[in-house]
């Protein structure tokens, strides 16, 4: 929705008209320019879009899906992560921090997270980070 406002607000500046047909109806694309000989030249090699699933800004919901947000461009790769409302990510993990605070006499820590954190967005795929890259 924002890259169709600001599209939309700077329409007129825009010399190739048609790069604003990526970001018009319900079908976004990923952007290009033409050259002069009439060829399209996508601006990325590798267009990458990750979200989580309780991330509101990718247009989760606690972990429900609102199809107006999430931007789904034909020709990405798109990642959904799974995330945690806080630091503790299994039942495990709860029982073994609930076992050592208990052993300590001290009350258990829990903190939460950050559903939008592009550091973890990038931590989580870093694997992944230097082929999309070097594609």
């Amino acid at each position: 929705q924002l890259i169709r406002t600001v599209a939309e607000q700077l329409g007129s500046l825009v010399p190739n008209r048609r790069w604003l047909e990526t970001v018009q109806g319900d079908a976004l694309s990923i952007p290009f320019e033409t050259k002069i000989d009439g060829t399209d030249v996508p601006s990325v090699r590798n267009w990458v879009s990750i979200t989580g699933d309780l991330d509101p800004v990718g247009g989760h919901f606690f972990r429900s899906l609102a199809p107006w947000a999430y931007m789904d461009v034909a020709g990405q790769q798109s990642f959904v992560d799974h995330q945690y409302p806080t630091d503790v990510t299994s039942r495990a993990d709860l029982l073994a921090r609930l076992r050592e605070s208990s052993l300590a006499g001290e009350r258990p820590t829990v903190s939460p997270r950050d559903p939008h954190s592009w550091g973890a967005y990038v931590t989580g795929h870093a694997s992944q980070l230097r082929d999309w890259v070097l594609a």
